[in-house]
C-alpha cells in the first residue's frame, strides 16, 4: 500500500470517527463493561473518545472520575468537571442533568447554586430528558414556588411520571382544604392571654 493510499484511508477513518462522535456514540463493548461493572475498562474506552470530542464519552469519563468510588478509575477532578461542562454545552442531556443536580446539591466540586440548577434542568428537558421536568417541579416545590412547581409536575405527569401525578394530587388536596378553611367562619375563644380559633 502506498503512503498516498494509506493517507486517504486514514483521512476517511478520521472523518468517520469525528462525524460519529459529534454528539454521542459509544461502542457496544463500553456498555457491556458498564453492565458488568467493569468500569476501569469502560473508562479506558471512554477517555480516547472524549479526547476527540465525543460528548457522551466526555460525560461518562467525567462521571467515572467525579463519583470517586470506582476501583482503578483515577483522574483529575477539575478536568473532569470541565469535561462534564463541555458535554453539557454540547447539548448532551444526561450531562446537563448531572450538572444540574451537581449545582442543586453542591456536589462533585460544583458550588450549590439553585439558579444554575434550574438553568441546566431546563436545558436537559429541552434536549429530551423528560425526567428533568419532575426534578424542576420538586425543586420549585421545595422553594415554595407553587405555580412553577405545578407547571413542571404537570408536564412530568403527562410524560408518565406516577410520582409527579401523586404530588399534584396531594397539592390539589392541600389547596382545596385551605380554600374550604378560608370560607369557614372562625369561632374564637379567649383562654387567659391566648386566643384559640377553630
Amino acid at each position: 500500500m502506498t503512503f498516498h493510499r494509506f493517507s486517504q484511508r486514514l483521512t476517511v477513518l478520521i472523518f468517520l470517527a469525528m462525524s460519529l462522535n459529534a454528539h454521542a456514540w459509544m461502542p457496544d463493548q463500553f456498555y457491556k463493561n458498564v453492565e458488568n461493572r467493569d468500569f476501569l475498562n469502560a473508562y479506558r474506552i471512554a477517555v480516547p473518545l472524549s479526547l476527540i470530542g465525543n460528548a457522551e464519552a466526555k460525560y461518562w469519563a467525567a462521571w467515572m472520575v467525579l463519583i470517586d468510588e470506582l476501583p482503578g478509575v483515577k483522574g483529575d477532578k477539575e478536568k473532569a468537571r470541565k469535561m462534564l461542562l463541555e458535554a453539557a454545552n454540547s447539548n448532551f442531556s444526561a450531562a446537563q442533568k448531572l450538572v444540574a443536580s451537581s449545582f442543586e446539591e453542591g456536589k462533585y466540586g460544583f458550588p450549590k447554586n439553585i439558579s444554575e440548577a434550574i438553568h441546566w434542568y431546563e436545558k436537559a428537558f429541552k434536549n429530551g430528558d423528560k425526567s428533568s421536568s419532575q426534578e424542576l417541579g420538586l425543586l420549585f416545590l421545595g422553594m415554595g414556588n407553587m405555580q412553577a412547581a405545578k407547571h413542571w409536575l404537570k408536564i412530568s405527569a403527562l410524560n408518565g411520571s406516577k410520582i409527579s401525578s401523586d404530588m399534584l394530587d396531594a397539592i390539589e388536596k392541600d389547596e382545596s382544604r385551605l380554600r374550604q378553611r378560608s370560607r369557614m367562619p372562625q369561632t374564637c375563644m379567649q383562654v387567659g392571654d391566648i386566643l384559640h380559633c377553630l
